[in-house]
């Protein structure tokens, strides 16, 4: 069983990613937990202009959290664990459609695990690394009334279509 089979055996929307590269496994999965590592230009302009009107609106009295903290990175995540030079596993939860993502503090993989709040999604997303070639995967499960209601809006900002 893998750890994203065993943090989120269900899920409603999955992507994969897959890179050939000349690392070893080990240091692979390494650079995925280090600060900085996956700062690329593109991703952070995108993360800069998604959270442009959260931050904004906080400077003239909207109750979101974006005022008071960075921009949103690896840091946000927790770790869910790891097996070896194989897998590591990392979850968040939140509304992730508010300016300020709605994340809910995780202490760890059991709080992730008991996860079960009404209109709180979560996700997990792993890297997997075998043979001098890694894949990434991302899964969200959303909570029934989400999936009736925000589907579309929802799907729409996951893979833009």
């Amino acid at each position: 069983m893998t750890l994203i089979q065993a943090h989120l055996p269900v899920c409603q929307f999955a992507e994969r990613h897959r890179l050939l590269v000349t690392a070893h496994p080990a240091d692979l999965l390494d650079a995925v937990t280090l600060p900085g590592t996956i700062d690329d230009a593109w991703v952070k302009r995108l993360i800069s202009w998604r959270e442009l009107p959260g931050r904004f609106l906080s400077r003239f009295g909207s109750k979101n959290a974006l005022g008071r903290r960075a921009a949103f990175g690896i840091g946000d995540f927790t770790l869910l664990g790891r097996e070896d030079d194989l897998e590591i596993a990392f979850g968040l939860a939140g509304r992730f459609w508010r300016f300020d993502y709605g994340l809910v503090p995780l202490r760890g993989p059991e709080e992730f695990d008991a996860m079960s709040t009404a209109g709180v999604p979560s996700s997990c997303s792993t890297s997997r690394s075998k043979h001098r070639q890694t894949a990434g995967r991302g899964y969200v499960p959303r909570p029934a009334f989400i999936a009736m209601i925000e589907a579309p809006i929802f799907d729409f900002c996951l893979i833009g279509a």
